[in-house]
């Protein structure tokens, strides 16, 4: 989007240079003090936009208190294991980054096929149900089917083996809309599992008040 805007802007100072000569045909205003100028400008407008790209993207990270940080981590379903770190967490998600290259290709493999698998990802010996939405460079982009709290993710973070800190929020091309009925089929399985797990656990309680 911002190539586009630059682009377009530039188009629009080129125009602005030009302008008929003596004899009625087209020329351009050559003046080095306009390039100089207009050029400036450009400069200004980049650093402007992407001043502006960075700071809202540092600001949804504020907002989602997405931290960079080392921890170790296993990617799990039911038949695979995948060994390796949360390199970036928040409160809605986390980036995974597999151990090695033998893990990253399997994972890869397992991603490009055409089944929905339902991952878990085990954070210093936590459960956490996700969606993992493909790969992107060496990392899976990771997003908890609940959010965490700030107390749960402050807790998290203590396990870091580098001093935690803030990281602003970039975008990628995501997996989602393929899989959304999948997404929402699990969602209401975990959902009905806790509903079970709160009235067993109220029965408990009536059990022990009754006795």
């Amino acid at each position: 989007m911002i190539i586009r805007i630059l682009a377009l802007v530039w188009g629009l100072l080129f125009a602005l240079t030009a302008r008929a000569d003596t004899g009625g045909g087209g020329g351009f205003n050559t003046d080095p003090r306009l390039l100089i100028f207009l050029f400036g400008l450009l400069l200004m407008l980049v650093g402007a936009l992407y001043g502006f790209s960075y700071g809202w993207r540092l600001l949804i990270g504020f907002v989602q208190h997405r931290r960079a940080c080392r921890l170790d981590a296993v990617l799990e379903t039911k038949c695979h294991r995948f060994e390796g770190h949360v390199v970036t967490i928040g409160l809605n998600g986390c980036r995974f980054q597999p151990a090695n290259k033998t893990t990253e290709l399997r994972l890869l493999a397992l991603l490009s096929g055409k089944e929905f698998n339902d991952f878990d990802v085990n954070i210093g010996g936590v459960q956490y149900p996700v969606f993992v939405d493909g790969f992107h460079l060496f990392y899976a982009p990771i997003y908890f089917f609940d959010t965490i709290t700030r107390a749960e993710l402050r807790q998290i973070l203590q396990a870091s083996t580098i001093a935690p800190y803030l990281v602003a929020h970039i975008g990628h091309a995501t997996t989602r809309q393929n899989w959304q009925e999948n997404i929402e089929r699990r969602k209401a399985r975990i959902r009905s599992l806790k509903v079970l797990h709160q009235q067993q656990v109220l029965e408990g309680h009536q059990g022990i008040a009754g006795g």
